[in-house]
């Protein structure tokens, strides 16, 4: 079926039925500027929108940070920067592709979205239902909620957020928790991708995320604490820029040697 193109449907006519061309053209190059406004301003408002969050890493409420980390969210892009492992991770979703650096390595991997898409789905397909389910959310003391069942339960503390930055953030953290179930932990996804989406169709952003996981070992308990911040600084410009040049410098590798 052929399809016909949006002005063919523009028939202005004048005082006597017959087709205006000179208004018919200028109703065209209207629309066509509207389309290619409409567009700019798109991607204007895409890399308009920069902010940075901070997580530190806890293994329980006592003890310092046990490691720390920055997003810098930029032109479209998330760049993590992992600086006491020297590890890196460029999100760009434009382009459907991560890069995962290692500075100490010099070596890289180039990841397409799609393909982490497909595999995560077709692991899902073929896991046990109780990893499929819908998890129920539950209030607690001191405005936390959580999420879970017996082995393992996610308590988060919300702070709202803008919308786009909740979008942002939880379009990242869905992305990182896929590569960590397909590559590092291999631990079941689906309880942290929901707990990703009710933040950001709640426009929220998780202040504190506590995992507890119940082995017949023991109790293992991780805590994330984030500290938003709107401004990207000119330390972290230059930052971002390094790690761009980087990708131009460092080794690619296949997905078995860099994580192995």
């Amino acid at each position: 079926m052929r399809v016909k193109p949006v002005w063919s449907k523009l028939r202005l006519v004048d005082a006597d039925g017959r087709i205006d061309l000179v208004q018919r053209g200028m109703t065209l190059l209207i629309v066509l500027l509207a389309c290619a406004s409409t567009k700019y301003l798109s991607a204007q408002s895409d890399s308009e929108i920069e902010f940075q969050i901070r997580t530190d890493l806890y293994a329980d409420d006592t003890k310092e940070p046990s490691a720390s980390s920055k997003i810098i969210f930029t032109d479209g892009m998330y760049f993590e920067l992992d600086e006491d492992q020297g590890l890196y991770t460029v999100m760009d979703p434009r382009k459907g592709r991560i890069t995962l650096l290692n500075k100490n390595k010099k070596a890289l991997v180039h990841l397409d979205m799609h393909v982490i898409e497909q595999r995560l789905s077709e692991a899902m397909q073929i896991s046990a239902p109780v990893q499929q389910a819908s998890f129920n959310v539950s209030q607690e003391p001191g405005g936390y909620f959580s999420l879970g069942n017996g082995t393992m339960k996610y308590t988060f503390l919300p702070m709202q957020a803008e919308p786009e930055i909740a979008s942002k953030y939880g379009d990242f953290a869905n992305w990182s928790q896929r590569i960590q179930a397909l590559y590092i932990s291999k631990m079941p996804p689906q309880m942290r991708l929901q707990l990703n989406k009710l933040m950001i169709d709640q426009s929220q952003l998780p202040s504190e995320v506590r995992r507890t996981i119940h082995y017949k070992q023991g109790t293992d308990v991780k805590i994330a604490r984030m500290n938003l911040t709107q401004l990207v600084s000119n330390e972290d410009r230059s930052k971002v820029a390094s790690i761009i040049q980087w990708m131009q410098q460092f080794k690619p590798t296949s997905e078995n040697d860099f994580f192995k």
